[in-house]
């Protein structure tokens, strides 16, 4: 490998600066590493908890090969889990399509797979669900089988059709969009319950059972928060400082 000349070092020091400044414009976090990424081309579901249902990865019309719930239990209720219960801060993102019957869509984060009791979607967590029979999206969290709306908002969905869900959760700050789009911004406090890690969810209610609920394109990436300004100015003075003396020492 060549060895940089000392004006290619700092072109090279400027870049990443201007990359990391653009980071900062554009959003508080940085997405770091991909936790989880399953787009069920592989023909299986493993790594996947079920908690209710019959769940199988087959492949739909017109679509690609996803995670598909062909059965559900008597009630029409669907769930299940993946990830790693020590997960804090992450952004969530999964395609859900809609089927015949289908009423509602569960999308969850930081679940607690072990404090899933009788309720079919129960467990301490925090839960965004898309809701066809009434065209509202609500955000809700969980404690056991006790659930709380905080957030309602208005969406029509169509049967069919394939949206894209996004959660992030970064302390207790929550934040979702369907196709981009912001539904939900809210931070937990006062009575609300404090989940600081869990895995995430996916789930689905019928009226009969039926088949009909896909997902697809699962991806979870870790969430590294922007240092604070007073932080950031002593970091940037650090990565100036080195570079610099680097430069010297190469002229």
């Amino acid at each position: 490998m060549k060895a940089l000349k000392g004006y290619e070092r700092m072109r090279i020091f400027a870049s990443q600066l201007i990359t990391f400044l653009f980071l900062l414009g554009i959003g508080t976090n940085v997405f770091a590493t991909t936790l989880l990424y399953d787009d069920f081309e592989d023909g299986n579901n493993d790594g996947w908890t079920t908690t209710v249902g019959s769940w199988d990865v087959q492949s739909g019309v017109n679509r690609n090969t996803g995670l598909f719930n062909y059965k559900g239990d008597p009630g029409g209720y669907a769930y299940t889990y993946a990830g790693d219960p020590l997960w804090a801060d992450y952004l969530y993102s999964v395609d859900v399509t809609f089927g015949t019957n289908v009423t509602e869509f569960y999308v969850g984060v930081r679940a607690d797979i072990n404090s899933v009791t009788n309720d079919p979607v129960g467990g301490n967590q925090y839960l965004v669900s898309l809701s066809a029979h009434d065209n509202r999206t609500r955000l809700r969290y969980y404690i056991g089988e006790t659930w709380e709306n905080i957030q309602i908002t208005s969406f029509t969905f169509n049967e069919q059709q394939t949206y894209n869900v996004k959660v992030l959760m970064v302390g207790n700050h929550i934040t979702s969009w369907i196709d981009d789009a912001l539904f939900f911004d809210y931070v937990f406090s006062g009575s609300d319950p404090i989940y600081s890690n869990g895995v995430i969810g996916l789930g689905y209610k019928s009226n009969e059972g039926v088949d009909g609920a896909y997902f697809d394109n699962v991806l979870v990436s870790s969430v590294q928060p922007v240092p604070e300004p007073s932080s950031l100015l002593l970091l940037l003075t650090g990565i100036s400082g080195i570079g610099y003396v680097r430069f010297r020492k190469k002229k």
